[in-house]
């Protein structure tokens, strides 16, 4: 998708619809207009290109810098560039196009698809650091995910129908297929995209179908655990948060779904108050990304951008930025119990020391 410039709105939301609504009350479009924005004025002229970008993928390391794959308008050339959390200096890191990016939390690395290759990439533009999987003719590499706990990179294998985990050894990467699709029902798997994971679970963009779809499927298991009813817009159109996913829905939604729950309902917790610029409004969907920082879920809009500013009128990318109050409370908790934990080990140490 398109963009000449890019803004993230922070939007606390106050409530959430039951179901899927095609035409939200106007008090919720109300309370769930943005209330910040972040675009080339606030964040600096390095953040997106000027004439405009069709952003492929995004992401984020633990100091919140900003990691974007896409080709720029101007040059039309693809780039993969860093730009920091402030938005004051912008590194580029590839000219070239990556079809998926995962960046470690540390910021050390980045690992990216590149040309049917995996490989890790420098943070501060030195290129590439090591080649975790050459290109191949009988692979397409299609999405990537990485458990920084685990140290473990997941890839998507979209021509065998396979998902694949690289572990650092001392003489390179080590792969291994975790899910094998074979067959139909259960077993099959349809040109895997996009993947999250919680604990033993992954969860996986389907592309191969009419429509896009999303399964369930545990990490070494012969079959997954089951389908959901929804169909995500975009092949990286979902993300994993709490005990929830949420999705991309046609251009102007979001909405999340409990995990555990294939058939049920879906709230609305972005978007549906139609398609344009509004503060409460997203706008086609183009990938479908979606990202999940800290307690943020971070969405990218295309809209259209404002004749007053005095620039050309066309289509702009922005990313909207929202802190479910359900979600901050979770957090919220998370921060105390690890407050506790720190707490405790201090008081140990100390009377330790005292003995």
């Amino acid at each position: 998708m398109v963009a000449s410039n890019s803004v993230i709105f922070s939007i606390f939301i106050s409530g959430l619809m039951s179901g899927v609504v095609a035409h939200p009350p106007s008090q919720w479009c109300k309370d769930n207009e943005a209330e910040k924005v972040y675009n080339r004025a606030t964040m600096g002229p390095e953040f997106l290109p000027r004439d405009g970008v069709d952003m492929i993928d995004y992401d984020f390391d633990g100091a919140r810098n900003w990691y974007i794959s896409g080709k720029d308008w101007s040059s039309r050339r693809y780039e993969l560039w860093k730009v920091t959390a402030d938005g004051s200096d912008r590194t580029d890191l590839l000219h070239d196009k990556a079809d998926s990016i995962a960046v470690k939390a540390d910021g050390s690395g980045i690992f990216a698809i590149v040309d049917d290759k995996i490989a890790l990439y420098s943070t501060s533009g030195r290129g590439i650091i090591e080649v975790v999987q050459s290109s191949s003719h009988r692979q397409r590499w299609a999405g990537l995910y990485y458990d920084d706990s685990e140290k473990v990179l997941y890839a998507s294998d979209s021509a065998n129908d396979k998902i694949y985990s690289f572990v650092k050894g001392g003489w390179g990467w080590k792969s291994d297929v975790v899910i094998y699709g074979q067959g139909h029902g259960s077993k099959e798997l349809d040109e895997p995209a996009a993947i999250r994971k919680l604990g033993k679970t992954l969860y996986i963009v389907q592309t191969g179908g009419r429509y896009n779809s999303v399964v369930s499927w545990d990490i070494g298991s012969s079959h997954r655990n089951f389908e959901y009813n929804f169909g995500p817009t975009g092949e990286f159109g979902i993300e994993v948060l709490d005990e929830y996913i949420f999705y991309r829905d046609h251009s102007d939604s979001v909405y999340r779904r409990k995990l555990d729950s294939p058939y049920g309902k879906s709230e609305l917790v972005v978007g549906g108050c139609g398609a344009g610029s509004r503060m409460n409004q997203i706008t086609n969907a183009g990938t479908g990304a979606l990202r999940g920082f800290s307690c943020d879920l971070i969405v990218w809009d295309y809209t259209w951008k404002n004749k007053v500013r005095e620039e050309p009128s066309r289509s702009g990318l922005a990313g909207k930025e929202f802190v479910p109050h359900w979600l901050a409370v979770v957090c919220l908790l998370a921060i105390i119990s690890v407050g506790v934990a720190v707490y405790r080990k201090f008081r140990h140490l100390e009377k330790s020391h005292l003995l």
